[in-house]
């Protein structure tokens, strides 16, 4: 008698099939993040990347100048997000060993980033409120829901301050002046080499007369 053939059916998914389609379509959130319930926390605005080529997210700090954080943009790196880490059991080493699928079996998808709502990502609430125009068509397209901006008020922003140079206060030229206001150190004033080529041997002659402040009888 023959050996009895087993088969296995190949899975429908096809990996090399998704990286080629999906490749380089990325749907982009905006999101703030409220800390003001804790000490000198604040309301932060932050991008949020998601990947659809291998569903993972990537968060990125929405930085202004002079807004005293420090300049570490990416709060969270490019991997799978787990919906929820109280499901970890609690004698998995996580000090010394990776998050996998064996651990969790439920990700953060794309149907679970909605704007308007509040997703949390490793413990923290983020609200989404805007999102870019492909990702509006995108969700608008597949699942039928209509994304509208919501204005979010981030809290008071610092105004830019003119900088002026202060009037000529006597002391040397007004050229040293100004360059005590340009600099800390204080360098010679440059001269227009130009200006001094083009106006060489030009002078200006006037032709005057005195006047006496005294009326003549």
């Amino acid at each position: 008698t023959e050996p009895q053939h087993s088969y296995v059916t190949p899975p429908t998914f096809d990996k090399l099939k998704q990286f080629i389609q999906l490749d380089r379509q990325v749907l982009r959130f905006h999101a703030v993040w409220d800390d003001r319930n804790n000490m000198f926390g604040t309301m932060r605005p932050y991008t949020l990347h998601y990947y659809r080529v291998d569903d993972t997210i990537e968060i990125r700090e929405q930085r202004q100048p002079n807004d005293g954080h420090d300049p570490f943009p990416v709060l969270i790196g490019r991997r799978k997000i787990p919906k929820s880490r109280g499901s970890i059991p609690s004698n998995f080493p996580s000090a010394v060993m990776e998050i996998s699928e064996h651990e969790i079996q439920d990700w953060l998808h794309e149907k679970d980033l909605r704007v308007g709502e509040t997703v949390v990502i490793m413990d923290r609430p983020f609200f989404l409120y805007d999102c870019d125009d492909f990702t509006r068509s995108y969700y608008e397209q597949v699942y039928g829901a209509r994304f509208h901006p919501i204005p979010i008020e981030l809290g008071e922003r610092k105004c830019e301050v003119k900088k002026e140079i202060p009037p000529y206060n006597g002391f040397g030229s007004p050229q040293d002046s100004k360059q005590n206001c340009l600099a800390l150190i204080a360098q010679p004033p440059k001269k227009d080499v130009m200006k001094m080529l083009e106006n060489d041997l030009k002078i200006l002659r006037y032709a005057v007369v005195m006047v006496s402040s005294f009326s003549q009888s």
